[in-house]
């Protein structure tokens, strides 16, 4: 073997050695190490808020939008007017049924100042007819009449309580062309425009209370059966100016726990005046935090 030979052999078993003899951790850093951590639960987790009430609004049936009165953004209260259909002819019907209901009450009074009349004249042919100043025929006559009046006073009631009837109906059909807050609250979203038609549950607006917000915190087996409905809790937010936490009171507690994670689902609803966004991400503790300054030590 010549010596350029040898050197050549020397190069290569060298290389072999720094590629299979050297640990891994020489020829690579720690960044970048994929390492995975697994860490107990605690009772302070990362969770995020929820609305109280979330509802996606929509018409009963079909039909072309009139008039949208609200925009996304703006506050509404319960019963208040969001948007309407076009409801020419629901809206004369009722009209039209008001009208004859207040036929209905003018009949009545007639109806009842008839039978008055009918009445007196009945009373005066049966003194009449005790004193036989008065004809049979005469008597019977007013008797039959003041009968008849009120037959028909009662049919004019009757006829007055169906145009009610009908004009409640009417009104409730002319109710389906509007859409309503079924709550108070804030508008979201308006996903429709005014000449747009719609089918019966498409969704219209979106409205949302988050005054009070809730969170369905996942709590570690253990520590969350130490809770009980109606116990405090501390939810911390991380953006600026929701820095101080907000007291609420747990109001559900799960059933069925998460196997996998071993979790518990707690739910806490608290006040929120200063408006924190729904879907922020926020820490839930069951014990009061320590305040900031013991938190931070004694001052140097």
């Amino acid at each position: 073997m010549t010596p350029k030979s040898t050197l050549r052999t020397t190069a290569l078993a060298a290389l072999f050695v720094l590629a299979f003899a050297t640990p891994r951790a020489v020829t690579e850093s720690v960044a970048d190490r994929d390492y995975t951590f697994f860490e107990p639960m605690t009772e302070r987790q990362l969770n995020f808020t929820k609305p109280i009430e979330d509802r996606n609004l929509s018409f009963t049936i079909s039909g072309k939008i009139d008039k949208v009165l609200l925009k996304r953004g703006e506050t509404v209260e319960k019963d208040q007017l969001l948007v309407q259909l076009e409801a020419k002819e629901a809206k004369a019907a009722v009209d039209q049924l008001k009208v004859q209901v207040q036929i209905a009450k003018l009949n009545i009074d007639a109806a009842r100042e008839t039978a008055e009349l009918a009445e007196a004249e009945f009373e005066n042919h049966k003194q009449l007819r005790e004193t036989n100043s008065a004809s049979p025929i005469e008597y019977e006559r007013s008797r039959i009449q003041f009968e008849l009046s009120k037959i028909e006073q009662s049919t004019a009631n009757e006829q007055r309580r169906n145009r009610e009837l009908e004009l409640k109906r009417a009104k409730a059909t002319y109710e389906r062309y509007a859409l309503r807050a079924p709550i108070a609250g804030r508008i979201e979203d308006v996903v429709v425009s005014e000449g747009e038609t719609v089918e019966p549950h498409q969704q219209v607006i979106l409205l949302v209370v988050t005054n009070p917000l809730k969170v369905d915190a996942k709590v570690n087996i253990a520590e969350a059966m130490k809770l009980k409905l109606g116990d405090k809790a501390w939810i911390t937010a991380s953006l600026p100016g929701f820095t101080e936490p907000m007291i609420g009171t747990i109001t559900y507690k799960a059933s069925v726990a998460d196997a996998a994670a071993e979790t518990l689902v707690i739910g806490v609803e608290a006040e929120n005046p200063n408006g924190l966004p729904a879907g922020s991400n926020v820490s839930v503790e069951f014990t009061a935090p320590k305040p900031l300054a013991a938190a931070r030590g004694p001052a140097e």
